[in-house]
């Protein structure tokens, strides 16, 4: 996907938290769902933290459309992620009434889930970020383009210019 694209996508997260802030603090809000207790706004603060700081980093990588950058805000976006599931853990602000089903459970295990995408997506983009430290692509394909044989060379990443890699 090129810079425009990528742009395009940072402003509809953008608007996306937006809408979703509204829906959640304004209008109809949290309290129109059932599911949700009184303990709620135990939660409400660093969840709408994290919402904020999605917005920031979306409308950052917007301005700053580099790759170091980039991984930068997902790194803050995973550490403020698992922070919100951590505290939805410890406060759990649910209430499913009499349900025969394990509601609680479920929520129990997507939230398990949820702070383990979060730990591999911080893990795996510190390793991105020591990789573009030390000039290595980011990706096993990131940073090479096809040749006309369908061979890829080298593109320094830095520079975006394509060098021939020796082969022999």
């Amino acid at each position: 996907m090129g810079a425009a694209g990528r742009r395009g996508g940072y402003i509809s997260a953008v608007l996306s938290t937006v809408v979703f802030f509204w829906l959640t603090n304004i209008w109809p809000g949290w309290q129109a769902l059932p599911f949700l207790d009184s303990a709620t706004p135990q939660v409400l603060g660093i969840f709408n933290a994290s919402l904020i700081v999605s917005a920031a980093v979306n409308l950052a990588n917007a301005a700053v459309d580099l790759r170091w950058f980039r991984t930068v805000g997902e790194i803050a976006t995973s550490i403020v992620g698992l922070s919100v599931f951590t505290r939805i853990w410890t406060v759990f602000p649910f209430d499913f009434g009499n349900s025969t089903f394990d509601w609680p459970l479920v929520v129990r295990i997507l939230l398990v889930l949820a702070c383990i995408g979060c730990a591999i997506s911080i893990l795996m983009q510190f390793v991105i970020l020591l990789r573009l430290a030390w000039g290595m692509p980011a990706g096993s394909h990131e940073g090479r383009a096809p040749s006309r044989t369908g061979h890829h060379g080298h593109v320094n990443p830095r520079t975006g210019v394509e060098h021939a890699r020796n082969r022999g």
